[in-house]
C-alpha cells in the first residue's frame, strides 16, 4: 500500500490548519470535524497510516517525540542568530519580546509564532509552496528532537527556514511549541478518526499504537483492558462541596484517605522488570530504575513482591521520605531526591505510596470494585517502610466523619481529603465523582485573605495576548509610623546634569516621584486567575498610561525585586490598587524578595477601601506564616453553618461575587506565643540563646505545651521569637514534624531538638549536649562540632547514663537501619549456632582492633582444626595421654579467641599438627586438596609463643616438621 505521507505536501497540512483557525461562529466545531474528517477520508483514498499527520495534529500527545527541550525564548534567539539581526534592532526587539505591546503588532502580541510570521514576511526569500511533504517534516522534527545543542537546534531551524514559507514556518513554530491553537482537543480528533480511538488512548497512552491499530473506522472493536508497560490515564478526583458528598456518593459507607503532597505514579513490573510512568504518560524508568541494580527506588523494593505475583501494575503517589525526620516532605522536593545518586544512608529518597492495584498476573482488575481491589494489596507484596508503602485509609459514614477528618487534617497541615466509593470502578482517563477531592483552601470559611499591592505585570499569550495577565504583588517591608515621610515634594529639573531632582538632590522616576519618598516594598508573588475579563481590565489599568516598562537595569529603588522572573512593565504604589489573594499556603522562595511566597495563589477583589499604605507587611507576613505553618486555614470550621462547606468562587466559570460580612479570625490556642513580658529571671542557664518554640508540644508525654515551655526558657535566662532568624536564633524546638518545621529543616540553618533537651538541661542546671535522642534535625555545623564526643549511635562519651537513658540510647540504636541489619544477620538468625560466623567474628575483631586490643581476642580471625581422630587411632598416644594434652591445647586456643572446627571445611585457616604425628599429614592434605583455600599446616608450638609474643607470628618458621620443645603446657603455665 502506498504511504500517502510521502506525496501528501506539508504547505496543502498548513491550508488546513489556516481554515481550521480562521473559521468562528456557532458551528465552527461541526465546521471544524467536518473538514478533518473529509481530510481524513482523502488521505485513506491513496493508502497508508494516518499516524504521520495525526502527530502533527496532536503534537503534545505524541510521545515519540517527548519534548524539543525549545520554548519561545530559546526560539527567538535561535530566529535572531539565523537571520543575522542585531538584538537590538527594531526585529531584533520584536522576535525577543515578543510578548510586549508595541514591539509587535498588537493582532499578534502574545503568539509568538504569529509575531515570527509577521518577521518573516519581510525577510524571507522563499517564494510559491515548499516541495517538502509530511515524511519530510517528520524526519527534520525527529533530528530537531535528537539535538543536543544550541548550534545542533540552530542548523534544524535554519533548514526549515531556507526550505519553508513563512506561514509554513508559523504552523512548524506552533508544532514546535507543541500548542496549534486550533481550538480542538485530542478527544475531539480521535473520535473523528476512529469512535473507540479516545477509550483506546485511555488504556495504552500511546498514539502510534492507537492509529495503527484502529485504522478502519468502520470496525469496532473491544477494548481489552490494561497491559503491562502500556501506560494508562488514570482516574482523577472530582471537587464537590462537603455537604454534597453524601448524595452525589449514594453509598452507606465511604473511604477517607489523606490527599498526598507528591506526584501521581503508575508502576509496572514483569518479571524483575519495572516502568514508571507519571500522569501524563511521561516515563520515569530512567530515574527510579528498571531492575535491582540501577536508579534510585527499584534496587530497594524488588524483593518485596510475592514470588508467586509475575507482574502488576500499581497506581500511587510518589514521595520524598526523609529518615532524619522520619516524615515525608513536600512535592518540591522530589526532583533533588530522583537526581542524588550518593550511598548516604539518611539521604532523602523517593517512596511509593500504592492506592490501587489494577492488574495482577494477566488479569485486568478496573471493572471490579475498589473495595476488592485494595484487599489484594498485602497479598502481593509486603510493605518496605520508606521505599514502598500502602495508603491508610479510614471508613466514614456520615459528613461528620468527613469534617473530622478535614479538621485533623488543617491540625497537620496537610493537603486535603479524598473521599472514595468502595463499590466503584476504576475509570480511565475520567474525573470521577466517584472519588472526591476536598482541599481546606476549598471551603471559603477556612481560608485567610491577604491585602497586597500590584508592583509590576507581565504581559499574556492566548486569548489575554495583548495585555497584562499576570501581577507581580509586593508587601510593604515595613509598617508607615509616620505617613508625612513620603508626602510628595516639589519637584525642581536639574539643567546642569539633564537629570530630575526633588529638593534634597534625589533622583525621581520618569513620572515624577522622588523614589526616597516611596515606602519600601518586597515582592511576593505572582496571580493569574480567578478575575473576570472586567476585572482583568480594571486591574491592568492600561488605558491610565500608569504602566512602565521595566528597565533590568535600573529597577526603581524603592522595590526590591530578584532578577530571576522580572516583570515587563511596573507601576507606582500611588498609582496601583490593593488586591485581595487567596491560597494553599505560603512557602519559602527565592524567587521573590520577600523570601516566601504564596502556593496557587488566586485573586478574590480589588480593594477599593485601601491605599497602598494599607498593604500587609513582611512582619505580618511572617507571622501568619508561622500561624498555621504556613498553611493558610488558620479558622476553624463552622459545623452549624452548612455555607461553610461550598465551593463559592472556586468554580472554573466566574459567578457574581456576594457580598458577605468578613467574619474574625479566630487562632488556635496551641499557635499563639506566651506573653513574657513580665516574667521574671530565675538564672543564667540560657543566657544568649534564642530560641523559637514549634505549635504541637508533646503535652501528654511532658505535662507542658508552647506556651509553658516559653515562660520556662524566659525564666532561665533564653530569648523567644516566633520565627527563627537565620543568624541569631540557636535553636528551633519542637516535638513532631509540622509544615513548617519541614520547610525549617529544608533551609538547613536551624537546629530542630525536642522539648525534652530544655526541660533536661533546667533539671541539671547545665547544657547538655545535642544526642540523637533530642534531635530532630541537625545542621552539618552542630553535627561537625559534636561528632568527637559522641558515637553513630548518640552515646556521648563523657555522660554517665542513667537507666532510662540507656534505654533511650537501646532504642536509637533498635531505630538505626546499619544495626538492626547486624543484629538480625548475625544476632537473631538462629540458624548460626554458638555465633560461629566468620563475618560476624571480624566485626567483634575489627572492634577489638579499633577500640580495646585484648590478648583473649588474639586468635579471633583463625579457624583450626585439631585432628582427634587421628591421634585416638594411635595406640602411642593412649599410651602416654597426649590424647588429653591435646584437648588440653584446644582449649588454650579457644580461650585466646580461637574457633574449633570437628572437621575440615572451606572455613579451616590452620590445621595443627603435633610434631610426633607428621605422617598422616599426607592424608589430611588430600582432603584439603579441592578447597580453592587451603588451610596452613602448623606446628602446635605455633599457638604458644603467639600468646607469648602477643601478637600472631609468622606460620612460615612453624611448619609441621620442626621440633617441638617437652611439654609446652607446663612451660607456659
Amino acid at each position: 500500500m502506498d504511504d500517502t505521507s510521502k506525496h501528501e505536501r506539508f504547505s496543502n497540512f498548513c491550508s488546513l490548519l489556516e481554515t481550521l483557525q480562521k473559521k468562528t461562529g456557532r458551528s465552527t466545531k461541526l465546521f471544524q470535524k467536518d473538514i478533518i474528517q473529509r481530510y481524513f477520508n482523502k488521505w485513506k483514498l491513496y493508502g497508508g497510516s494516518l499516524f504521520p499527520v495525526i502527530r502533527l495534529l496532536l503534537p503534545h500527545i505524541d510521545k515519540k517525540r517527548l519534548n524539543y527541550r525549545i520554548k519561545e525564548k530559546t526560539l527567538s534567539k535561535i530566529y535572531v542568530n539565523v537571520l543575522c539581526l542585531p538584538p537590538e534592532s527594531p526585529d531584533g526587539r520584536t522576535l525577543i519580546n515578543w510578548r510586549i505591546p508595541g514591539k509587535a503588532k498588537m493582532k499578534t502580541v502574545g503568539d509568538f509564532a504569529s509575531v515570527l510570521y509577521g518577521v518573516l514576511l519581510k525577510r524571507s526569500t522563499f517564494t510559491g509552496k515548499s516541495i517538502l511533504t509530511i515524511a519530510d517534516i517528520n524526519e527534520k522534527l525527529d533530528l530537531l528532537n535528537q539535538a543536543e545543542s544550541f548550534e545542533q537546534q540552530k542548523d534544524c531551524i535554519r533548514s526549515f527556514y531556507t526550505t519553508l514559507t513563512p506561514l509554513e514556518q508559523k504552523w512548524i513554530v506552533r508544532i514546535i511549541l507543541k500548542d496549534l491553537k486550533i481550538g480542538l482537543t485530542e478527544n475531539s480528533i480521535l473520535n473523528i478518526y476512529h469512535p473507540d480511538a479516545l477509550n483506546m488512548f485511555n488504556v495504552c497512552s500511546d498514539l502510534y499504537e492507537v492509529v495503527e491499530s484502529l485504522n478502519d473506522s468502520s470496525k469496532r472493536i473491544e477494548i481489552e483492558g490494561l497491559s503491562v508497560f502500556h501506560p494508562f490515564q488514570p482516574m482523577l478526583c472530582e471537587r464537590i462541596p462537603i455537604n454534597s458528598c453524601l448524595k452525589i456518593l449514594n453509598t452507606n459507607v465511604f473511604y477517607i484517605e489523606n490527599k498526598l503532597d507528591g506526584e501521581r505514579i503508575q508502576l509496572h513490573m514483569k518479571d524483575g522488570e519495572f516502568q514508571y510512568w507519571s500522569r501524563k504518560a511521561t516515563q520515569y524508568t530512567n530515574a527510579y530504575g528498571s531492575n535491582k541494580n540501577e536508579g534510585t527506588l527499584t534496587p530497594f523494593i524488588y524483593d518485596v513482591f510475592n514470588p508467586s505475583i509475575d507482574e502488576c501494575i500499581l497506581d500511587g503517589e510518589m514521595l520524598v521520605y526523609d529518615p532524619n525526620i522520619d516524615d515525608f516532605l513536600p512535592f518540591g522536593s522530589l526532583k533533588t531526591a530522583i537526581l542524588d545518586q550518593s550511598d548516604e544512608k539518611m539521604k532523602r529518597r523517593p517512596c511509593f505510596v500504592i492506592f490501587d492495584v489494577l492488574y495482577i498476573n494477566g488479569k485486568c482488575l478496573i471493572n471490579q470494585p475498589m473495595v476488592n481491589r485494595v484487599k489484594l494489596l498485602p497479598e502481593i507484596m509486603k510493605e518496605k517502610y520508606g521505599y514502598i508503602m500502602f495508603h491508610k485509609r479510614e471508613e466514614g459514614k456520615t459528613t461528620s466523619d468527613i469534617i473530622k477528618a478535614l479538621e485533623k487534617v488543617i491540625e497537620l497541615h496537610g493537603e486535603g481529603l479524598v473521599i472514595k466509593d468502595p463499590n466503584s470502578n476504576y475509570e480511565l482517563g475520567t474525573r470521577s465523582k466517584k472519588w472526591i477531592k476536598i482541599k481546606p483552601e476549598y471551603v471559603n470559611s477556612l481560608c485567610d485573605e491577604l491585602d497586597v499591592l500590584i508592583v509590576g505585570g507581565y504581559y499574556g499569550n492566548g486569548y489575554r495576548r495583548g495585555r497584562i495577565s499576570h501581577f507581580l504583588c509586593a508587601v510593604l517591608k515595613e509598617k508607615i509610623e509616620n505617613e508625612n515621610n513620603y508626602d510628595k515634594n516639589e519637584d525642581i529639573y536639574n539643567d546642569n546634569d539633564n537629570e530630575i531632582k526633588d529638593n534634597n538632590n534625589n533622583n525621581i522616576d520618569d513620572n515624577g516621584k522622588s523614589n526616597n519618598n516611596l515606602p519600601h516594598f518586597v515582592s511576593f508573588c505572582k496571580f493569574g486567575s480567578g478575575y473576570s475579563l472586567d476585572e482583568l481590565e480594571s486591574l491592568s489599568k492600561e488605558k491610565n498610561g500608569n504602566w512602565k516598562p521595566l528597565d533590568p537595569k535600573n529597577i526603581p529603588s524603592w522595590l526590591s525585586l530578584e532578577k530571576k522572573d522580572l516583570p515587563d512593565v511596573y507601576i507606582l504604589p500611588d498609582q496601583s490598587q490593593i488586591v485581595q489573594l487567596k491560597a494553599t499556603e505560603i512557602v519559602p522562595s527565592v524567587s521573590y524578595s520577600a523570601g516566601v511566597t504564596l502556593r496557587f495563589p488566586r485573586f478574590e477583589k480589588i480593594r477599593e477601601d485601601k491605599s497602598y499604605k494599607d498593604c500587609l507587611t513582611l512582619k505580618e507576613l511572617l507571622q501568619l506564616q508561622n500561624l498555621s505553618s504556613g498553611r493558610l486555614q488558620s479558622r476553624s470550621l463552622d459545623h452549624n453553618n452548612s455555607e461553610s462547606f461550598s465551593l463559592e468562587g472556586m468554580s472554573t466559570k466566574r459567578k457574581k461575587r456576594r457580598i458577605t460580612t468578613k467574619s474574625e479570625i479566630s487562632v488556635l490556642h496551641s499557635f499563639v506565643g506566651a506573653d513574657t513580658s513580665n516574667i521574671d529571671k530565675k538564672d543564667s542557664l540560657f543566657d544568649n540563646m534564642e530560641f523559637c518554640v514549634m505549635p504541637g508540644i508533646n503535652e501528654k508525654q511532658s505535662n507542658i505545651n508552647k506556651q509553658k515551655l516559653e515562660i520556662l526558657i524566659v525564666e532561665h535566662g533564653g530569648k523567644i521569637i516566633q520565627n527563627p532568624h537565620s543568624i541569631t536564633t540557636k535553636y528551633v524546638i519542637a516535638d513532631k514534624i509540622t509544615l513548617k518545621v519541614k520547610n525549617i529543616i529544608n533551609t538547613k540553618i536551624h537546629d530542630v531538638i525536642k522539648s525534652q533537651w530544655v526541660l533536661d538541661c533546667i533539671k541539671r542546671n547545665e547544657i547538655l549536649e545535642i544526642s540523637n535522642r533530642y534531635s530532630i534535625f541537625l545542621s552539618k555545623k552542630t553535627v561537625k562540632a559534636i561528632k568527637k564526643n559522641m558515637d553513630i549511635y548518640g552515646d556521648i562519651y563523657t555522660e554517665e547514663y542513667s537507666l532510662d537513658n540507656f534505654k533511650e540510647l537501646m532504642k536509637e540504636m533498635n531505630n538505626n537501619e546499619e544495626f538492626k541489619q547486624i543484629l538480625n544477620k548475625y544476632i537473631y538468625n538462629r540458624s548460626i549456632e554458638n555465633k560461629k560466623n566468620n563475618e560476624f567474628l571480624k566485626i567483634i575483631s575489627s572492634i577489638e582492633e579499633k577500640y580495646i586490643f585484648t590478648i583473649y581476642g588474639l586468635f579471633r580471625n583463625i579457624y583450626g582444626y585439631f585432628p582427634h581422630k587421628e591421634y585416638s587411632l594411635n595406640e602411642k598416644y593412649k599410651n602416654y595421654g597426649l590424647l588429653s594434652k591435646i584437648k588440653n591445647i584446644e582449649n588454650i586456643f579457644r580461650f585466646y579467641g580461637g574457633n574449633t572446627l570437628d572437621n575440615i571445611t572451606s572455613e579451616c585457616t590452620h590445621i595443627f599438627i603435633d610434631p610426633d604425628l607428621n605422617n598422616i599429614i599426607s592424608e589430611l592434605q588430600k582432603i584439603t586438596n579441592h578447597y580453592e583455600k587451603k588451610p596452613r599446616f602448623v606446628n602446635i608450638k605455633w599457638i604458644f609463643d603467639c600468646i607469648k609474643q602477643r601478637f600472631l607470628l609468622s606460620e612460615s618458621d612453624y611448619l609441621p616438621l620442626h621440633s617441638i620443645s617437652a611439654n609446652p603446657i607446663i612451660k607456659l603455665l
